[in-house]
């Protein structure tokens, strides 16, 4: 006849180990704690301007590209601005007479997750383009340092 502790020692481990994952799991944020910071995202892109100038003295007038209906769908972003830049700036023949543009697409998703078919080594074949290249990166904007791809 086994010992007692033989019996019981397995299903009681078993319960510990179950017991712990229930309480590491509590310590995972959740969606209702980024509220504040998903408002903030908002908030800041929203209040980005349509009208740009630059320490050169160019002007940019922004007006919005419209993105496909399935992208925002699949997306399912908090914010999403898609914008066409153009300098407006007097003197553009010094560019041969074509004023010089710049294209912004900022998209803030609430969960991201709903940016993997997007993600462009996923989106671009699926779109028939070619992903020409891709590097690691980081910006400094102001004292904060923005890494990606």
């Amino acid at each position: 006849m086994k010992s007692l502790t033989a019996i019981l020692a397995p299903p009681l481990l078993c319960a510990g180990i179950l017991g712990g994952i229930v309480v590491e799991k509590r310590t995972h944020v959740q969606p209702a704690d980024a509220v504040a910071y998903h408002q903030g995202v908002y908030d800041a892109i929203s209040a980005m301007p349509w009208q740009i100038a630059d320490e050169d003295n160019d002007s940019w007038s922004g007006k919005e590209v419209v993105q496909p209906t399935a992208a925002v769908r699949l997306l399912k972003p908090n914010i999403i601005i898609s914008r066409q830049y153009t300098d407006t700036t007097q003197g553009q023949d010094r560019f041969g007479g074509v004023p010089r543009t710049c294209n912004v697409l900022i998209v803030q998703c609430k969960d991201s997750r709903d940016m993997v078919g997007h993600y462009p080594v996923n989106c671009y074949p699926n779109a028939g383009e070619t992903l020409v290249r891709s590097e690691p990166r980081d910006w400094p904007v102001g004292n904060v340092t923005i890494t990606g791809t």
